[in-house]
């Protein structure tokens, strides 16, 4: 994930859980900060408290915590292209 990070080959990374931010974070480790290289989406609230608490920021919530709003959310976000 970090290389694909630093190639610029990710635009976006959508966490359902909490504990999926937690494992990709752990699993990065010191590279975690790449991560704000990217749209970060979060399927929901609690989801988007870990991102915080991760030290990133949120730059997708959906008002309708479904993977289908999540995944149009960063549609919308990205653009098209």
């Amino acid at each position: 994930l970090a290389g694909w990070i630093l190639a610029a080959e990710v635009h976006a990374i959508a966490f359902a859980s909490p504990s999926a931010v937690k494992a990709v974070v752990a699993g990065l480790g010191e590279r975690a900060p790449l991560l704000a290289r990217t749209l970060l989406a979060a399927i929901g609230p609690t989801t988007s408290e870990a991102i915080r608490e991760a030290g990133l920021e949120v730059g997708v919530q959906p008002s309708r915590y479904t993977g289908a709003h999540l995944a149009e959310a960063i549609a919308d976000r990205l653009g098209p292209g």
